[in-house]
């Protein structure tokens, strides 16, 4: 994993680097000529390129980070509901309805800023597999037994064969050029294997995807 993430650094660094050097010559070279539009135009480039150099950089920062904390016991309703605060007015603007149930609570260990992070990055997806679609509907299921569950289910276009077998890879994304990194499924998945859980993703019985997010519940010392 950190090969490919080394790797991948490598090639969307490379990138905005070498348009940066592009468009700061040109910028140049139209001040020089008097054609102060052009030479503002490639300054907006530069700012562009510039900027998705930070995202790159402000989300391995994120990858590499560790929490300031211990871990301690995290209420996984109320890390839904948090997360869902953060990204309810994205669904409003979407036209998109977001679905939370709880059919059993859960306390698990961990760092509750970092799974509420992990909600917000798959909630986040799947309302872009649902944007091009009719029906735009996600739902957020928690349920516990031996171990809390969390099912984050939308019904976009669903997983293909090939990207189902990538998902978790750095820098492997199926959205659009320029709107993702492909690094919010790595990122998640590697702190959610450090609170000893697993993630994974399935089909939606129903059409679309289900990620399947599972950690260990908390225990309880006997009295």
């Amino acid at each position: 994993m950190l090969g490919q993430m080394a790797a991948g650094v490598t090639h969307e660094l490379n990138q905005p680097l070498t348009a940066l050097q592009v468009f700061a010559d040109n910028a140049v070279a139209f001040l020089d000529r008097g054609n102060a539009d052009a030479a503002r135009q490639n300054l907006r480039h530069i700012a562009d390129a510039a900027n998705r150099m930070g995202v790159l950089v402000s989300q391995l920062k994120t990858f590499a980070r560790k929490s300031d904390g211990a871990p301690g016991p995290v209420d996984l309703a109320r890390a839904i509901d948090n997360a869902a605060r953060l990204v309810r007015n994205d669904f409003e603007r979407a036209g998109a309805a977001l679905e939370i149930r709880v059919v059993r609570p859960a306390i698990v260990t961990g760092d509750a800023i970092r799974i509420e992070q992990v909600l917000i990055n798959l909630v986040r997806n799947a309302l872009d597999a649902v944007r091009p679609c009719a029906a735009r509907r996600v739902s957020v299921t928690l349920d516990a037994a031996d171990r809390a569950t969390l099912r984050i289910a939308d019904t976009g276009l669903g997983l293909s064969p090939q990207a189902r077998a990538h998902l978790f890879e750095p820098f492997f994304t199926t959205k659009p050029s320029g709107a993702g990194l492909g690094l919010g499924l790595a990122i998640s998945s590697s702190i959610v294997q450090a609170m000893g859980g697993t993630l994974a993703a399935e089909d939606n019985p129903g059409g679309g995807a289900v990620f399947v997010l599972s950690l260990p519940l908390q225990e309880f010392p006997k009295p």
